[in-house]
Order: structure tokens, then sequence, then C-alpha cells
């Protein structure tokens, strides 16, 4: 892991010039038409639910637009299919990737499965913070890959050089799903890269979130993949998720959504107590659930076409404000009803989000797996894609070390990391796991 030189966390007048202009620009983009005119049923929800009637959550499900018919994967290391906030829920485990013989499905309230049923509750939850509120994409079909771990997803690598996670993205793949949500980081082995390619090629959206701490901006993988859908966390007004008060910015974000002060049912010793969460962990599925109620409305919409239609119809478009990646907010505040009025078959069907700067995988590799020949390669442009990118605390972000996995958690959702040194010239590989936290958001 790099080090870094810490930067004063106050903000320049060029950045709170910029934050203000953003947020003046996406609180406009917030009122647009209505998908359906009824008054959310939900409007005395607690102040930690923000996110469900600012999205405009109630006004799709009204429509008719909760995902049904759609597949979302969602990759985890521990899950309980019991907890009450997935009671009812369309949800199935596959457990055929867990690594090491570990165990993925547990009834203990874990930091780990409290993650997972966390994530999965935001897309399908039949109840949130007290009792009435759903999740984005209740009649969704979920399916959780856990992975068990978390020691082994540093040593479990197979023959294709692909870790445990490369391996449930294929397997989600080949399972049918629509949309992989992701909420996890790590850094790559050369087959996870692959397994990208695998999902790009056979039309499935891949949505990662995004690192929670400063520490954390070196891990690029899924996050910095080429084609994946990355997201950060932002608070209802608006603010990324900070680091001991320094903004945590992901230079190639592709876009923001809900993930700080939210609810979430079940906390430590106990799953039906009420918990707060901050983090992009919750973010990542909200977006995968937008894009499942998408691809409900417009069935023949390849996964590529989805893609665009969510950038087009972000806060940031609709005031063609153009992709940020210097403030962290990339293409902007998704918004749900834009996203539902767009037209995603008016786009071609190509992956726009091809040229993140560590290149891989490639639109060859993507080429190579449907058989056809590949189309010249692109190189990342320097204004999307600033390479070196800035660390917000002003440290240059270094390239990744094969074998370093982190995990946003429940409630305040941390992050799991393991680290793998590669040690040139010797050929040897030293593995480290370690896990740390992010500042608890739960209450």
């Amino acid at each position: 892991m790099s080090t870094t030189h810490q930067r004063s966390s106050i903000p320049s007048q060029r950045t709170r010039l910029s934050a203000l202009t953003l947020t003046v620009a996406f609180a406009a983009a917030l009122v647009v038409p209505s998908v359906s005119a009824p008054a959310p049923a939900n409007a005395a929800i607690d102040a930690t639910g923000w996110w469900y009637p600012a999205m405009g959550v109630d006004d799709a499900h009204a429509a008719g637009w909760t995902g049904e018919g759609v597949k979302i994967a969602v990759i985890e290391s521990h899950f309980n299919p019991d907890a009450p906030a997935v009671a009812g829920a369309n949800v199935s485990v596959n457990q055929s990737f867990e690594c090491g013989g570990t165990p993925g499905v547990t009834t203990e309230t874990s930091d780990d499965a409290l993650h997972g049923v966390g994530v999965v509750q935001m897309l399908a939850g039949p109840f949130g913070l007290d009792g009435d509120v759903g999740g984005i994409a209740p009649k969704a079909a979920i399916e959780v890959f856990t992975l068990g771990g978390p020691d082994c997803l540093l040593t479990d690598i197979d023959s294709n050089d692909q870790s445990p996670l490369g391996r449930a993205i294929i397997g989600a793949v080949d399972a049918g799903n629509d949309i992989i949500s992701i909420s996890y980081g790590q850094t790559p082995f050369s087959g996870d890269y692959e397994a990208i390619a695998y999902a790009i090629a056979h039309d499935v959206v891949v949505v990662s979130s995004s690192p929670n701490k400063l520490d954390q901006q070196h891990l690029l993988y899924p996050v910095g993949a080429n084609g994946v859908v990355s997201v950060a966390a932002v608070a209802g007004n608006l603010d990324l998720l900070d680091d001991n008060g320094t903004a945590v910015i992901t230079p190639e974000i592709t876009v923001v959504a809900p993930g700080i002060s939210v609810g979430t049912v079940g906390k430590t010793g106990d799953w039906s107590g009420l918990s707060t969460s901050n983090g992009s962990s919750v973010s990542a599925p909200l977006v995968a659930g937008a894009l499942a109620l998408t691809k409900q409305k417009f069935p023949d919409a390849t996964g590529n076409q989805l893609i665009h239609a969510l950038i087009n119809s972000t806060a940031s478009a609709q005031n063609n404000l153009g992709r940020d990646t210097v403030n962290g907010y990339g293409y902007g505040l998704i918004s749900l009803a834009a996203l539902l009025m767009s037209d995603p078959l008016s786009y071609p069907n190509e992956n726009p989000l091809m040229d993140k700067s560590f290149g891989m995988p490639t639109e060859a590799d993507v080429a190579a797996v449907k058989g056809i020949t590949p189309p010249p390669t692109k190189e990342p442009t320097e204004s999307a894609s600033p390479q070196p990118s800035k660390t917000a605390d002003g440290g240059d972000e270094q390239p990744s070390t094969p074998g370093e996995v982190v995990s946003d958690g429940p409630g305040a959702l941390p992050w799991v990391i393991g680290g793998a040194i590669m040690v040139v010239g010797v050929g040897i590989i030293v593995f480290s796991v370690m896990r740390f936290r992010r500042d608890a958001g739960r209450s």
C-alpha cells in the first residue's frame, strides 16, 4: 500500500465553488416530472430513510416498476436468508463459490452477515426502518452468491488466476442474472478482469461500490475496471462520504447515490434492531435496483444501453455539467425518475465505461469472449481518466498489488482488507490479511 502525504482538509475556494455548483444543479435535477402522480405513502418515514422519498421510489412502484422479471445477483461473503429484513423477499442463495470450504450462510449477527443482509435489504427488504419501507426493487429475483472467508479470499486462487470474487461473477452470469451488485473492493488477479469481460460480453451490468477510506483508493477491482458502474455514497445534502473530514474522492466514479445515514434492519446481537449505515455498500444496490426497474420497463434494452441511459439521465446530465473527475461525482447524482423516463433503446449497444485509466478489461478482451475479431483498443482519455489520479489527501493513486481485499460493512459497513505483495525477481507472493472499519454509523 503506497504512502500518501497528508494535505489540509480545508477545501480550496475552487473546490467550494465547484461543490456549490454541483449541489445547486443536483437539487434542481431532483425536480423532474414524477413517474406517477400519487403522493408518497411513506410521508412519515424516519429521517434516516431519506433516500426512499428523495429517489421517488414510491412513485416508481405505483407506476408498476418494481423489478419484476429481472434477476439481480448480489455477491457477499456471508448472508442470513432468515433475517427479518428480507423475510418474504424473492431471495435465493448460491453457495457454489464459497472459498476454502468456509460457510457463507449464517444466523450469527457477524459484521459480514449484517453487511450481506443490509445490502440485499436495499434491493428487496419488505420493511425497513419502521416496518413500512420496502427495497427499491422488491419484485426482482435476487440471487445471493456467498463467498465465505474472509481469509481464503486471498489464497483460494484457481489455475486461471481468478479469485473467488472473479469466479462468482462468472457464476452469476452463467446463472442468467441481468445485473450484478458488488459491495466489495480488492486488488485484482489477472483472471478477475476476464470475469468482467465475460459479464460485458454476455450483456450483464456489473455495479460496484467504491472506497470509503482514503487509504483504500488503490483498490481497483471491481470499481476501477472498464465497463463497471462505479458508485460513491452521498448524504441528503449531497456531500460525499468523508474520512476524518476529508472527502473520499474516486476520480473515475460513474454516479453517486444515497449512502449516508441510510436505515437498515439488524445490528450486533439483534437481527430486528434498527441501524443507520454509512458507506457505498448501500449505494451500489440502490443503483443496481434502479437499473432493474428500468430493465423491467425496457426488457429489450441491453446492459450497455442501460448504462448509457443511467449516465445520461443523472442530475449532471440534466444540467449539462458533464463528467466530474475532480470532485468525485462522476456523471452525477442518479435520478430514478429521469432514468425511467429515458429511452435506453435509443442508445448504441456499446459500453460507455471502457476508458478507465487502468485499462482492463479491454474491448479486445470483450470481443474475444464473444469470439469475434476485436476492434482497435481505445486509449483512455486524459480528461475522463487522469493518470496518475489524485486521491483526496493529495497522494498519487498507485497501481494495485494483486490480492488485497476490502468489503464495506453492515450498518457502519466496514471494509475488510487483505494484501498480497509480489516480491519481484524472487517470484514469492507473501499474503497478509487485516481488517479495519470505517467510522461507525450505526445506532
